[in-house]
């Protein structure tokens, strides 16, 4: 099971809600005294997917209430329980007006690499083959997706977008490279299920 990070948010309003958070960065910035304020929220973050808003203020972090830390003592219980969680590049912001499959194609010029292309194209990356079909004695990476999250959001129809775990990783010894993405269950079909399928 992935390491989590339990936050108890008191809103504006007064009541409170819980964000449980899988990857870092969260995105979020909050000002330097005791309470806690939120004043930023980073576009396309966690902390931006699971809806918090500006103003609010952190109660606990994993169950550790805040009131009575100092703002030293809370920073370093947010850098200690955040330590465990994977670390996440986020690689595109929220595609939100990009519904159907066409408009995100068009959105991320999704273009095709030619067979002749493909040793130089994953050269640029790290990645070593010997040609377009084989890796030859080099290493082969292994390419792991999974679903982290999903949430509700208009645009303007209702959809639900997926927040898509991405990680290479070319041999046990080696640090691995994760990030993350957000798309709609067309995209995955149409996009990364049906390619790889007719491969």
């Amino acid at each position: 099971m992935h390491a989590q990070l339990e936050v108890v948010f008191r809103t504006c309003k007064g009541s409170q809600v819980t964000r449980v958070f899988t990857t870092r960065p969260l995105g979020l910035r909050f000002r330097t005294r005791m309470p806690i304020i939120i004043i930023y929220v980073q576009d396309g973050s966690p902390a931006d997917h699971f809806g918090v808003k500006l103003g609010w203020r952190v109660h606990s972090i994993n169950n550790q209430l805040v009131e009575g830390m100092t703002i030293d003592q809370a920073y370093e219980t947010f850098r200690l329980e955040t330590a465990a969680l994977s670390s996440c590049v986020l690689v595109r912001q929220l595609p939100i007006q990009a519904t159907s499959v066409g408009n995100l194609s068009a959105h991320l010029k999704v273009k095709s690499v030619k067979e002749a292309e493909i040793v130089a194209f994953l050269c640029q990356f790290g990645f070593l083959a010997k040609n377009a079909k084989s890796w030859g004695n080099n290493r082969q990476p292994r390419l792991l997706f999974w679903i982290d999250s999903h949430s509700e959001m208009n645009s303007p129809w209702q959809h639900t977008w997926y927040a898509i775990m991405g990680n290479v990783i070319i041999d046990t010894s080696s640090s691995s490279r994760q990030w993350m993405v957000r798309r709609r269950l067309a995209h995955i079909r149409a996009l990364l299920h049906d390619p790889v399928k007719r491969e």
